[in-house]
Formats: structure tokens, sequence, C-alpha cells
């Protein structure tokens, strides 16, 4: 493919299926020194190739993205999208920023489920009482590149412990990700403790299933008990943005049941105006705790789902890519604080996800294209 022109602008990029392209001169924000950098993000087909100082890449496809400012596509780790749902919010998911979003689910979709190609990426945490019988390899197997299955067990439904480790030990050799599925209500997790005489975190702690190699989804709260018994495991966490707030800007318990472990904010499909809500009360959190929430919705949340290619803008990683309008009064020394604001106050102009355009001015591309 070639483009002979100086610049393309993202429905040139549409149009041509550009697979070697060069995001050129634009703010950028990276994630290790929560800062936001100004310089070119060579793109070779769905990963970031190569990062060079602002204008000075030789390629002749080239995205002009001066007046934009780019950050990682945002991950919602629990999303909570119905099978029948998915291609609904993602449209809206994706016109938000969010290129990756999670679910859980109950039995393995059939061949229908993966139709068509593009979209958010889908994490499909699959919901098992068993291990079945089958090939576990060719079940957790998918066609489409942009959805993967993994193990999951939701405890409230289990009663046998033989049960829950032997769905730990399929996730095992599978070398996938266990994700564990807590109550989600005080209710639900009162009426846990009155039947089971004991918390669902204190009975996987005492399985140790709790381990770096699985994710924990919730609480909806959390004891000192508790809090104590996750400090003591390496397990990966993923709680609902209230409960993440108000942990980051009081500063209870943090250091305990985070412990430098990975974490990610769910943040719910149906109601993303929490994330601009969360935003905005962030921006004005110390810098830390800003930056730990900006973490907790790309690369700690990458991290905490063992998506090691996701959640930041560097070298070798997938080509999410969310580019906004450059605000009037941005000087380039905006922090976290900043990526707040911009998820806060706007949506996402151009959104890319692998490197393929997806949303292009604010619309979904597939719609732009068939209206072309």
């Amino acid at each position: 493919m070639t483009h002979t022109g100086a610049e393309m602008n993202a429905l040139d990029q549409l149009a041509c299926h550009a697979n070697q392209w060069v995001l050129s001169d634009a703010w950028y924000f990276d994630s290790l020194t929560h800062r936001f950098v100004r310089g070119d993000l060579e793109i070779d087909g769905d990963r970031i190739a190569r990062i060079l100082a602002p204008r000075e890449s030789v390629r002749t496809d080239r995205l002009d993205a001066a007046d934009l400012v780019c950050v990682p596509g945002l991950i919602d780790a629990d999303a909570g999208i119905a099978p029948d749902a998915w291609r609904e919010h993602s449209n809206l998911l994706l016109t938000h920023g969010v290129t990756t979003a999670g679910s859980f689910q109950r039995g393995f979709p059939d061949a229908c489920a993966f139709a068509g190609s593009g979209g958010v990426r889908r994490l499909l945490y699959i919901e098992l009482d068993e291990p079945p019988e089958a090939d576990l390899h060719a079940l957790f197997d998918t066609p489409d590149p942009r959805c993967m299955l993994l193990p999951a067990v939701v405890p409230a439904r289990i009663w046998s412990a033989a049960s829950l480790l032997a769905v730990a030990s399929a996730a095992e050799r599978l070398r996938k990700r266990l994700c564990v599925k807590l109550c989600p209500s005080h209710d639900d997790e009162r009426e846990y403790r009155q039947t089971r005489y004991f918390t669902e975190v204190g009975l996987l702690s005492y399985l140790s299933i709790l381990s770096r190699e699985t994710t924990l989804f919730g609480p909806a709260d959390i004891s000192r008990q508790d809090a104590a018994f996750i400090a003591e495991t390496d397990v990966n966490l993923v709680c609902g943005a209230p409960l993440v707030r108000a942990s980051l800007i009081e500063h209870r318990l943090w250091a305990h049941w985070l412990n430098a472990r990975a974490l990610a904010c769910s943040f719910d499909a149906g109601a993303l105006q929490r994330l601009a809500q969360g935003a905005a009360e962030m921006g004005a959190c110390p810098d830390a705790a800003c930056d730990a929430w900006i973490d907790s919705l790309t690369h700690g949340a990458a991290r905490a789902l063992g998506l090691r290619d996701l959640g930041s803008l560097a070298v070798g990683m997938r080509a999410d890519l969310c580019l906004y309008d450059r605000p009037h009064a941005w000087q380039g020394g905006e922090g976290s604080a900043g990526f707040a604001h911009l998820l806060a106050t706007s949506s996402p102009r151009h959104v890319y996800v692998d490197g393929v355009a997806e949303v292009t001015n604010g619309a979904r591309a597939g719609e732009l294209a068939v209206a072309g």
C-alpha cells in the first residue's frame, strides 16, 4: 500500500488501509513517567514499532497529530455486557475511548458469537462449575483475534471446595489467568458468610487460590481481616470505580491491600458518565493518587488481567490509540491530571484498535465507510 500525499487524515488511513504509517508530532502519554511527551509513533500493522523525536520519522504515510493528544485505549475490566449485546455496547465503548472490555459469561459462546471482525477487544470470562471434560485448549481457543476466553469461577455458586480447586487447576494447565468474581453487594456477602461461615476471600486464601495468576473481581467492600489475607498474596484486583476512588482519596487500607499489586478499575459500560465523574474527582487529587487511578484504567488494568502488550504507548505494544483534540491551554506539562481532564471534558476524535481506525471524527468508522 502506498499513499502519495505528504499527510493523511484518519479517513485517508481508513480508506487506504495503511499498514505502516506514523502518528506524527503528537503529545502522547508515557505511562512510566505519567507525563505527556512529544514524538512520532510509527505503527506497523497492529503494533507500535518505533517512537522517535517529533517530525523525525521519514514515513510518507502520516497522520499529522500536532493538534491532537494521544493516550492509550482504556480497559474496562468488567463491563457487564450480555452475550447478545456486544455489538451495541462495542460502539458505545469505542466512542468513549474504551478499546478493551471484559465480561463474565456462563458457558462457552458458539461460533456465531465471533461473526464479523473489528470493534472493541473482548475478554470473556467463562464461568465454570467444574472443568469441562472436552479438550480445554480447544474450548478456550477462538477464531477472532480480538476475543480472548479466560477461565472464571464464582464461589457463591459453588458449594464444594474441591470444585474450586479443580477449576483453579484447569486454569493452571491452560496457562491462563483465573478470574474469580466475588459477591457484588454487601447483602450477598453477608448471606455468603451466614451460609458458609467464612468470607470468600478467607476461603480462597485458605485454599491457596489467591496468587499472581489469579485476578479477583470485587470486593463490594473490604474488611481489615480480608485486607490482611490479600496483603499476604500476589493476587491482582479489579474493583468498582467508587471503591477505588474512595481508597485512593482517603488512603485508608490502601497500602495494605494494594501492596504494589496490579489493579484494574471497572466503571460499568451502562454508565460511562461515571468515568467522567471519577476523572473530575481524581483530577483534583494528589499526583500519586491520580497516577494510580489512570493506571487502573490503562496499563495497571492490563497487568491485572495478564495482558502484557496492552495499556501503554511503548515500542512493541498493540496500537490501541485514543486521539483527543488538544485543549487550547495545553502546554505539555500536564500529567495524569491532564489525562483525567481529557476524560472528564471530551470524547476522543479518533480511536484505533490494533492500528485500525474504529472511530474517526467521533463516529464509528464502519458507518463512515458505508456512508462514503
